[in-house]
């Protein structure tokens, strides 16, 4: 690597004395420069948000959970780090860490249509029916309802988390008898909320920037977003397909469906997608 001893001295003369603990195992030292102007892969810019940092892959390589000390500060690793564009580090040797970066968002994989579409639509959910506690089964029911609740989806009655264990697709807006992972601790009224999550989604973070006025055309309308998204988060949240328009991202209580997909590559693997999104 005929660049690696060039780089070394970089990160001696830039670099911040810093330390990562792994999530088990001892703390590694390590050189840390401070990252100001965005990564370019392709057209796609990864944005500088909360405290970047470049490393030395030799050196360090931080995995989610962990932890990395510099300056005085302490940041949770929750994003692995990014190797640089090969063009600008054609041998692989920095990579750039993520801390405080991006939006919490929710990646959600919607399959299905009708009778089998998950999630499923809804809202307001409520008990449909009494249920006396020791039941290991409940009736939830909401307006507009269609679609299937499947396997690992869960529900919250009465404060506490049931893991759904088979299939139920919603018929006159109920969902009837949906089957839970253990008895009800207590009895729940007929008109109770109640709430879902579904095994489809999957949390991570995501750099929200809004169009310009010069490039509202082509279809992308006044409100549309962009979500800058590595792969390595969508990695790390277990997502395991690529984003395209069947999906959907969820930022707060506010549901964006995606329109277009654009994904930079390296090798011929997604490295950073950048998503147009719409309400």
């Amino acid at each position: 690597m005929q660049f690696a001893p060039h780089m070394a001295a970089l990160f001696r003369a830039m670099g911040a004395p810093a330390l990562y603990t792994p999530p088990t195992g001892d703390p590694i030292p390590c050189r840390a420069i401070r990252a100001t102007q965005p990564l370019r892969f392709g057209t796609i810019d990864l944005p500088v948000e909360g405290a970047c940092f470049d490393l030395l892959r030799s050196e360090v390589v931080p995995a989610v959970g962990g932890t990395f000390t510099v300056g005085g500060a302490t940041y949770s690793v929750d994003i692995p780090p990014i190797p640089f564009p090969v063009d600008h580090d054609p041998e692989g040797l920095r990579a750039r860490l993520l801390c405080g970066w991006g939006t919490s968002a929710t990646f959600r994989a919607t399959t299905g249509n009708q009778n089998t579409l998950n999630p499923p639509t809804g809202s307001g959910w409520i008990v449909a029916t009494a249920a006396p506690a020791g039941a290991s089964t409940v009736s939830i029911k909401a307006t507009l309802t269609t679609g299937q609740l499947l396997t690992g989806d869960r529900a919250v009655i009465g404060g506490e988390a049931f893991a759904i264990t088979a299939p139920v697709s919603a018929a006159g807006n109920v969902f009837a008898n949906v089957p839970l992972d253990r008895a009800l601790p207590a009895p729940v009224a007929a008109g109770a909320p109640a709430a879902f999550s579904f095994a489809c989604d999957r949390p991570l973070k995501a750099a929200v920037r809004s169009f310009e006025a010069a490039q509202l055309l082509g279809g992308i309308v006044v409100g549309d977003q962009r979500l800058i998204v590595p792969q390595v988060a969508l990695d790390a949240a277990g997502v395991p397909i690529e984003p395209s328009a069947a999906h959907s991202v969820l930022i707060g209580a506010q549901r964006w469906r995606v329109k277009t997909a654009v994904a930079a590559r390296q090798s011929g693997a997604a490295v950073l997608w950048d998503l147009h999104v719409g309400a």
